[in-house]
């Protein structure tokens, strides 16, 4: 559903609560992030003529929310549907229809194969027969699909075919109006397993609602969604390196695999570093694919890349390509096909075994990235040493926490006298500057700074600063903005003012409003018996690497 994609995500004219949709709530049963509750959400609907019938309505859920088909071992097919035997093990929800002059009509909604390759599984909606059965029963269907087109993987369900009208049994005659909706989606399904998800991370997200009909495309309206209790989630991954040497060549072959268990918070960005004895391959013919297509299908594969999640049955499997960014700077791309269609991009640094990758925010039980042997293969080993330790830092989807799990390793197949490469130069990693820094306005009403930290040259990106502010000074939480990246929070914490980065970035400018000047500084800076003033900010990187700078400014 194109035009629905583009209307929720405000790529095309759309009217908000008007010609359709007159009404709208969304409601889980609870908040608690990670947490499997409940969806509960209602419709009421306005039409331009009596004649007018709704086509389709489509439910966009925020990032981190899914639901999961995976958790319905037995489907309904589409001959129980029709005949209204579907088995109760596949029922997802159920709700409630009004019609105009007819009494509200009972929904149950069924979970169902994917009608196609794209979709990641079917809805069945059954419609009882309104007036005790004086109306023939009517049945729907829909979907539930994944989009990519806000950068982040986000489902749609979508109910394709609705009754509008019922019909009257030997008769052309129509009775009634789709004038309200409602639904609850099970927080779990007959098993018990988990249906639904809450995103891991406490920050407000949207559900949006577009409804298409016979004379109005595109009225949509919007709830929102805030978590919390996201500190009460375990955040424990684990991580596994295995390797293996060609026998008549250097390269070799290794795969890496983060695993967590049980309901944790997921992951937001992931850096690995391997041992000094695996280095990227000098022999390697295979070259970056700078125009890739959609599929890739013009790019050669250099590995695989598995994930294993909740949501599906099936481990979910893709390749891993060696790609080029915008720059010209060689990258990885793990691309995974239908119907979670989603690439994940990283990049090398600061050491050239190095990997880093931003994480969606989606329940994971293990992301595996195999990367093969051969003379073209994207690593070699000398066997110097033979053993070694992979160590990584991950940060979580909140913000507040990072893990360092590590794996120590053998290369198998170092006992031969192989041919040797010659080892790839270890990346100088710069150290972040301080630039740009200026106070203003601190005799008056209006004080302020303004400074600008960047991350050292082939070093991970800022995600935290640190600010101490001269003595004399103080600093407020609510008045700081920053540009080259987005400000997830600012807090003042024992007398220094946090700023937290939503995501890393490389280059950030801070400007705080919000500053207090006691008299006694004011006064010597009036008389210019202060004249300078230092400040001290501490950037904390990617890799949790924290570099403290100073710079002096005029007062």
């Amino acid at each position: 559903m194109a035009l629905t994609v583009a209307i929720l995500l405000g790529s095309a004219s759309a009217a908000r609560a008007a010609g359709e949709i007159s009404g709208f709530t969304f409601t889980p049963s609870s908040t608690q992030a990670g947490g499997d509750p409940k969806l509960s959400t209602s419709l009421t609907f306005s039409y331009a003529s009596s004649s007018e019938s709704l086509t389709s309505v489509a439910f966009l859920l925020p990032p981190g929310m899914f639901l999961a088909p995976g958790a319905v071992s037995n489907p309904c097919t589409t001959t129980q549907l029709t005949a209204n035997q579907c088995p109760v093990s596949s029922e997802i929800g159920t709700g409630t229809g009004t019609y105009l002059g007819v009494d509200p009509v009972p929904i149950t909604l069924y979970l169902m194969a994917a009608p196609s390759p794209s979709d990641e599984a079917g809805v069945g909606i059954v419609f009882s027969s309104p007036l005790n059965g004086q109306l023939s029963a009517a049945t729907g269907t829909g979907t539930i699909d994944m989009t990519t087109a806000n950068s982040a993987p986000q489902q749609l369900l979508i109910l394709r075919t609705l009754p509008t009208f019922f019909q009257i049994p030997g008769s052309s005659e129509q009775v009634g109006q789709l004038d309200s909706l409602s639904l609850s989606l099970d927080g779990t399904s007959a098993s018990n397993a988990p249906f639904t998800r809450m995103p891991t991370t406490c920050t407000t997200g949207t559900v949006y609602v577009v409804a298409n009909s016979t004379q109005v495309n595109g009225s949509y309206d919007s709830a929102t969604v805030t978590p919390t209790g996201c500190t009460s989630l375990a955040f424990s991954p684990q991580l596994a390196v295995a390797a293996r040497k060609d026998s008549g060549d250097a390269g070799t072959a290794v795969g890496a695999v983060l695993r967590q268990t049980g309901a944790q918070e997921a992951g937001k960005s992931f850096f690995v570093t391997f041992p000094s004895s695996l280095v990227v391959n000098p022999s390697s013919g295979t070259e970056a694919c700078s125009s890739p297509t959609a599929t890739f299908s013009n790019c050669t594969s250099i590995g695989s890349v598995s994930a294993i999640m909740p949501l599906f049955a099936s481990p979910l499997t893709g390749s891993i390509y060696l790609t080029k960014s915008s720059s010209g700077v060689a990258q990885l791309t793990l691309a995974f096909p239908a119907p979670f269609a989603f690439d994940l991009v990283g990049s090398f640094g600061p050491t050239a075994s190095s990997l880093s990758f931003g994480l969606p925010d989606v329940p994971l039980t293990a992301l595996g990235l195999f990367f093969g042997g051969g003379a073209d293969s994207l690593y070699a080993t000398a066997c110097a040493p033979s053993s070694g330790t992979a160590t990584s830092v991950l940060g979580d989807q909140n913000g507040d926490r990072t893990a360092t799990p590590s794996s120590t390793f053998t290369i198998a197949g170092c006992s031969g006298a192989n041919p040797a490469p010659t080892p790839t130069p270890t990346v100088t990693q710069g150290r972040p500057t301080l630039s740009g820094v200026h106070f203003s306005g601190l005799t008056g009403r209006h004080p302020r700074l303004a400074f600008t930290m960047t991350a050292g040259s082939k070093a991970p990106a800022l995600s935290t600063l640190t600010v101490t502010l001269p003595s004399g000074i103080g600093a407020g939480k609510h008045h700081v903005a920053i540009t080259g990246g987005r400000l997830k929070s600012a807090r003042v914490t024992g007398g220094k003012l946090v700023v937290t980065l939503k995501s890393p970035a490389r280059r950030v400018g801070v400007t705080i409003t919000s500053l207090t000047v006691t008299k006694g500084l004011a006064r010597k800076i009036r008389r210019r018996a202060t004249k300078t003033l230092r400040l001290t900010v501490t950037a904390r990187d990617l890799d949790g690497t924290t570099t403290t700078r100073t710079a002096t400014a005029k007062a």
